[in-house]
């Protein structure tokens, strides 16, 4: 019974392409074939998409009208991407009939539960993330966001456009520290700055693309919106183990500018977008102890037994207690760790 527990972390060696319905590639020389139902249950995504991804979406250049590159990169599709593959490897003699011998299975049971079909152990948590090979830009702001530049250590950086036609590649929205989207250009020369994204060619010129901007600065006058309550997730992660699930979410809070009583308490109230379902799951309520136009962190640390049927894929907070009333946050993607592993079917 060769079907096997595994991960694979790598370059994405040729186009994604539809095969017998199935999205198949290679990494490191190894086929990996992902299943359907392992997109339709929220198990594919990128970097920067706050929803699942698509079979169509992974085998882009397949399936027009998308563009058919990324932005910033040449090759086709996800060609040259890195991807994180989590799954069931199968091979021996006793898969001789299965089509997907010898490959990399991304598979998710219909039921959520194992599928004795699929062969056992059977990998209750697959996952795949494909995306451009990432970098981190990190460093003091050396030259005022303009035209469309953001100069950090001397390096000439452009945000991710959202005009990309590319649903692939959304990028997310500036934020300072506490996860409070900023205005770039309200950002001073010499705050800290920190980019995660790629390299790329843009106008036939080398260009580091940030599809996440984070500027360390607490203070009001950059944000967005510098009046109004807002509350923000910086870090969400979970474990997985022991039939449970451990989750530690991180943000922060800006009360605005309404006054605030000495002493009182933020109350964030945390939940996860759960692909293919309208109703957010509840994870639970954090505090935090700003006052009148400040900031302040929170953090939650709780766990749900047994595991959600599907985990959520994104986290939001929302500030229920503000002078405005209940403000939402950005999502933040969740990372997930499995450490557990499906017990035998009886």
């Amino acid at each position: 019974m060769p079907i096997i527990l595994a991960q694979l972390e790598g370059e994405i060696e040729d186009d994604p392409t539809i095969v017998n319905g199935d999205a198949v590639f290679h990494v490191l020389g190894v086929k990996v074939v992902v299943k359907p139902r392992a997109a339709t249950s929220g198990r594919l995504r990128t970097p920067t998409l706050q929803r699942n991804l698509s079979l169509a979406e992974l085998t882009a250049t397949r399936q027009p009208p998308l563009p058919p590159s990324l932005f910033g990169l040449g090759q086709a599709g996800f060609k040259g991407a890195t991807a994180i593959v989590v799954g069931n490897y199968v091979y021996g003699a006793d898969q001789a009939g299965n089509p997907d011998v010898n490959s990399l299975v991304v598979d998710y049971p219909t039921t959520g539960i194992p599928d004795p079909a699929l062969g056992l152990p059977f990998e209750y948590h697959p996952f795949l993330e494909v995306g451009p090979p990432e970098s981190l830009l990190l460093g003091p702001l050396t030259a005022p966001f303009a035209n469309g530049v953001l100069t950090v250590n001397g390096v000439p950086a452009i945000p991710l456009p959202n005009d990309s036609n590319d649903p692939r590649l959304i990028p997310w929205t500036p934020t300072n520290e506490f996860g409070i989207p900023v205005n770039l250009a309200n950002v001073p020369v010499d705050t800290p700055i920190s980019i995660d994204g790629y390299p790329g060619v843009v106008g036939g010129a080398k260009r580091f693309i940030g599809f996440k901007i984070v500027a360390d600065s607490p203070s009001p006058g950059i944000l967005v919106d510098t009046i109004n309550p807002q509350v923000g997730v910086t870090r969400a992660q979970a474990r997985i183990g022991g039939g449970a699930i451990d989750f530690e979410i991180r943000g922060g809070v800006f009360t605005g500018r309404a006054p605030i009583p000495a002493g009182s308490q933020q109350r964030i109230q945390v939940f996860g977008n759960v692909p293919g379902s309208t109703t957010p799951l509840s994870i639970g309520q954090a505090r935090a102890g700003a006052g009148t136009n400040s900031f302040d962190g929170w953090r939650l640390r709780t766990t749900i037994n047994p595991v959600p049927l599907v985990v959520p894929s994104t986290i939001f907070a929302i500030y229920s207690n503000s002078p405005i009333g209940e403000v939402r946050s950005l999502p933040e993607p969740l990372e997930v760790r499995d450490d557990a592993k499906t017990p035998p079917l009886p």
